[in-house]
């Protein structure tokens, strides 16, 4: 059961784009700040779960789900933050190759290999107002009418990636996980 009174959601992301998508959520859903915390630019995956590892020590007998949010884009940490973060029990949000697949899936499917440059070109074509240095956001009220088109598309990349053996192969996305999560805490009446 979520407490009233502690933070019940704790997200540790590696960039501004990642956290600023999901503030939009939170704000959009009227989620109190104290239930979704959110935390932008921790760096590259391995730094993103160790700060997600510390939140998660201090919470030990709290009821709270601590979250790391991170692209593959080259990180060589990649698949070290991957096993360490499901050793520890942290949730993923992981993003394969980057946080723009998940924006891509919310206007349309995604199968093929996809690198990040051409994710962020993409994304450009798709989504009004985006550009990846000058404007790298998502305005919310564009991409909400998306999300259980993008939760559906994830979760079919995700079964292929499985029954393939790389369940975090290009492309793939947890970002639809993260947003059920969120979902989970909107106030009722």
């Amino acid at each position: 059961m979520v407490s009233p009174t502690e933070p019940a959601l704790f997200v540790y992301c590696e960039g501004a784009t990642e956290a600023e998508f999901i503030k939009d959520l939170r704000a959009h859903w009227r989620i109190p700040q104290r239930q979704v915390v959110v935390v932008g630019a921790c760096g590259v995956p391995g730094s993103v779960v160790g700060t997600a590892r510390k939140k998660q020590r201090e919470l030990r007998e709290r009821d709270a789900e601590v979250w790391a949010v991170f692209d593959r884009d080259e990180h060589p940490s990649w698949n070290a933050a991957i096993e360490l973060a499901g050793r520890l029990g942290i949730r993923l949000a992981a993003s394969n190759p980057c946080f723009e697949l998940w924006a891509i899936l919310l206007y349309t499917e995604q199968w093929a290999h996809l690198e990040r440059h051409e994710a962020q070109h993409r994304l450009r074509a798709l989504h009004a107002g985006y550009h990846h240095e000058r404007s790298p956001y998502l305005e919310l009220g564009l991409v909400l009418p998306g999300i259980a088109d993008a939760r559906r598309r994830c979760e079919g990349l995700r079964r292929r990636a499985e029954a393939d053996g790389d369940a975090w192969r290009n492309p793939t996305s947890g970002v639809h996980a993260l947003v059920d999560a969120i979902h989970r805490r909107v106030p009722t009446a």
